[in-house]
């Protein structure tokens, strides 16, 4: 029978793999929001540039036509903005509640575990500090970049004596492509990594406040990083390492810091921790996600990198480090500083002698 340790492993596991798929289907609803904003801005677009005379150009009358261009790609970002708050309110009391399910299963029917405060859920949305601001700064800000990108490459379609056609097609798209050939692309991608953050963020959220509330359960949190060749330098390193389960968290073992934590540390971050029970040892078996399927709990991201292809190495490392990796000069380790800094390949090699 699986230990304490061992079934919240899993079930962390399991559960990042179902918030994956979860967080796929987010970010597509939240991109039809602005996808469906597409034809309203190009037709918007169409009659504005028709009331501007090239050989009386200036940006102030640039500016004054493109109002209502402004104003539908504002509405588009506002109504993403407000669905995206719903979701994450949503999420938060979802993930809550598994939290608790998977620890108290875990647990002997005796022990209670204590709940996060309604208050600390309602402002998941809304009051954590993302990625250096707050979620509706970032809805506001990328609302104002698009709005810049907009207004240059009208601006540079007058200056080179494009046709109106040209234009539109530069900023919104075509058809034929699904609009994706167009500058206002470049605020999806923008907001697809928004979306896919906030989802992270709000996941962390939670997962630190039923931590905190219930810390004298803890002995330690593990880091869990993706097992794949997209897993950032920062989270290969920190993959596995143990952390104190109270705040500020404090490496237990090495000297790798937590920083902002799994979720938290970058834009996209994929990473999460498990729970180690108290009152059971640290090391246990079980079963992890990669990309080529299940694979012993014990497995490293270092272990691995080790079974994967020299393409997929030199494309993790680069081909000069996977050089000395794939010769056992080198662990995943000896890449990093003793704080978790990865350092260059002529550093590596003052480091080895060479």
């Amino acid at each position: 029978m699986p230990t304490g340790n061992e079934r919240i492993q899993l079930a962390t596991v399991a559960h990042l793999v179902d918030l994956s798929r979860y967080e796929t289907g987010v970010v597509r609803r939240m991109l039809t929001i602005l996808a469906r904003a597409n034809v309203s801005i190009e037709e918007a677009l169409r009659v504005a540039l028709a009331r501007i005379n090239p050989d009386t150009f200036t940006m102030e009358r640039l500016e004054a036509q493109l109002a209502s261009v402004r104003a539908l790609n504002a509405a588009a970002y506002g109504a993403l903005g407000v669905e995206l708050v719903d979701e994450l309110t949503d999420f938060a009391q979802y993930e809550a509640a598994w939290q608790a399910s998977t620890v108290a299963a875990a647990l002997p029917a005796t022990f209670s575990l204590a709940a996060i405060p309604a208050e600390v859920l309602a402002g998941a949305a809304n009051a954590r500090p993302f990625q250096g601001g707050l979620l509706r700064q970032w809805i506001s800000e990328q609302t104002e970049t698009a709005a810049r990108r907009m207004r240059q490459t009208v601006a540079d379609g007058f200056t080179a004596s494009k046709t109106t056609q040209e234009i539109v097609r530069e900023v919104v798209g075509s058809r034929a492509a699904d609009y994706k050939d167009g500058i206002l692309q470049v605020g999806r991608r923008e907001a697809e990594s928004v979306v896919r953050t906030a989802l992270s963020h709000t996941a962390g959220y939670v997962r630190d406040a039923f931590t905190e509330a219930n810390q004298d359960l803890f002995r330690a949190v593990r880091w869990l990083s993706t097992l794949d060749n997209r897993t950032s330098e920062p989270c290969r390193i920190r993959d596995g390492l143990l952390y104190t389960p109270t705040t500020p968290r404090k490496p237990i073992g090495h000297k790798v810091p937590w920083l902002a934590g799994p979720g938290a540390l970058h834009w996209c971050c994929r990473s999460t921790y498990t729970h180690v029970l108290d009152d059971e040892g640290l090391v246990f078996e079980g079963t992890r996600s990669s990309v080529t399927g299940p694979v012993p709990d014990t497995v490293t991201y270092s272990d691995w990198l080790k079974t994967r292809p020299a393409s997929e190495q030199d494309e993790v490392l680069g081909k000069g480090k996977a050089d000395l990796f794939r010769q056992d000069r080198i662990t995943l380790a000896d890449l990093y500083s003793a704080r978790g800094e990865p350092l260059t390949l002529e550093q590596l090699r003052r480091k080895l002698g060479n």
